[in-house]
């Protein structure tokens, strides 16, 4: 896409005020072909979507573009959803969507979401719940040191693929890749399916040389209480969860400890019948077993995500409804489609101007849908904010902002570098933390001339919150 125009803008440097006189120096140019109703713009509040409009009105207005100002509606202007629900409700016919299909209010439909996902992992609760134990991804711990849950991989999964418009085929080839990628890290291993003979046999020696000593410290102690439980009941390493042969793996006799064995037992060789039990317990995970329990989580979790997502759309199918994601999910399918040329060229006569407000928060699924958008118009500025990020749970990623933005040439992208709204104190102290965490990313702010008497002084206060 090379009509692309970044715009870098921190918090306070004037973003709206920039895009509204974008936009209205093109409506207002008597060489331009974009009327009022050619823009297309998005943010991602209902708040911002009604200022920017607000602006954009009192703005064309006050140069005496009436005319515009009663075209603005037929233009699309307003948040993500919003912008999605007009095109599909003027092309339902062309999405293949009933006009009976309602929305669901987006706290309704995080809680049905969660239903398909718990209806889901009760599915696989019995498949899942003993190899969980074993890899220690049962949950539990508490807020400060919340433990690894296979439930919330569930969930976490599920939203991610909704909101890179994957289905749930998709989500099941996911695993086959998952399983692959680990494959890959024991391609130069070998699995030993003698694992358990061979630490059994070794650990005959080693039993007998720690059952002579008179002292042991703790870590040995419980080495030689595994050791002899294993000689025992071979079947009882089945039966520790992997963080503790994690665990096991690192106990050691200290080297005074060893210097005991040396008086103790001055013709015997402990010190290599030690270490060859010891590299055995080190290879925990060559143990067959690791693997197959590797296997059946990867498989298990991405499979029960993609039965959530089943059981999701199934819901809605029974009952017409739709949610924010499929609004854009369905916009997209009617930009790529290739038998809907008739919404694309449509779209292309209706629009000439792009603005994505708020582009850090951009979701894989929105960028799609911004960037077959773009092809259709003239230009296109995508403004944002790395740095301000905050719709992660989402599924948006700056990330996205950046890589746009380093495949831009260097005369695409602006930086917006005057604060507008802050004290030379705050802006000090945001460029001394920003400079440093960002970069690459030039977060710099300056005052404006026309500001400098005004901002002096401001007042920055250090809070330290004695809590855990």
């Amino acid at each position: 896409m090379s009509n692309i125009k970044i715009i870098n803008a921190s918090a306070g440097s004037g973003k709206t005020h920039k895009l509204t006189e974008l936009a209205c120096r093109s409506v207002r140019d008597r060489k331009s072909t974009i009327n009022a109703d050619n823009l297309f713009a998005t943010t991602f509040t209902i708040k911002a979507a009604d200022e920017l409009t607000e602006r954009l009105r009192q703005n064309l207005l006050s140069i005496g573009m009436n005319d515009a100002v009663n075209l603005l509606p037929e233009g699309f202007v307003g948040t993500v959803n919003s912008v999605c629900a007009r095109l599909l409700t003027q092309y339902a016919i062309d999405a293949g969507l009933s006009p009976a299909t309602d929305v669901i209010p987006e706290e309704d439909s995080e809680r049905i979401f969660n239903k398909a996902v718990n209806k889901a992992i009760h599915y696989y609760v019995n498949e899942l719940e003993s190899v969980s134990k074993k890899l220690g991804r049962q949950g539990g711990g508490d807020k400060e040191h919340p433990q690894p849950d296979w439930k919330k991989d569930v969930e976490e999964i599920a939203k991610l693929a909704r909101s890179n418009c994957l289905d749930s085929r998709a989500i099941r080839a996911c695993a086959d890749k998952s399983w692959e990628s680990f494959c890959d890290l024991y391609k130069n291993k070998r699995n030993s399916n003698t694992y358990i003979s061979d630490l059994t046999e070794a650990a005959t020696p080693v039993i007998s040389v720690l059952k002579k000593m008179p002292k042991l410290n703790k870590g040995t102690g419980e080495l030689l209480e595994t050791l002899v439980k294993i000689k025992d009941n071979p079947s009882v390493l089945e039966k520790l969860t992997w963080n503790e042969r994690e665990k096991q793996s690192r106990y050691f006799p200290t080297e005074a400890e060893f210097k005991k064995f040396e008086k103790c037992l001055p013709n015997e060789n402990h010190r290599d019948a030690i270490e060859s039990v010891q590299k055995l317990l080190s290879r925990w995970m060559y143990d067959p077993h690791f693997l197959e329990d590797i296997k059946v989580m990867i498989y298990g979790v991405f499979n029960c995500a993609a039965l959530a997502v089943e059981h999701y759309k199934e819901y809605k199918d029974q009952h017409s409804l739709i949610d924010f994601t499929d609004q854009e999910a369905g916009v997209l399918r009617l930009l790529e489609s290739t038998d809907k040329t008739f919404f694309r060229n449509s779209l292309k006569e209706r629009l000439r101007l792009l603005f994505v407000d708020e582009f850090q928060d951009t979701s894989p699924l929105q960028l799609a849908i911004f960037r077959e958008l773009g092809n259709l118009c003239d230009t296109s500025y995508w403004i944002g904010d790395p740095k301000q990020s905050i719709y992660g749970f989402r599924g948006a990623d700056p990330a996205l902002m950046n890589t746009v933005s380093s495949n831009s040439g260097p005369g695409d992208t602006e930086t917006l570098e005057f604060s507008y709204r802050s004290r030379i104190n705050l802006v000090t102290l945001s460029n001394a933390v920003f400079e440093k965490v960002f970069p690459d990313m030039s977060p710099t702010l300056k005052i404006p001339d026309e500001r400098k008497e005004k901002a002096k002084g401001g007042v920055v206060e250090a809070w330290f919150l004695d809590a855990a």
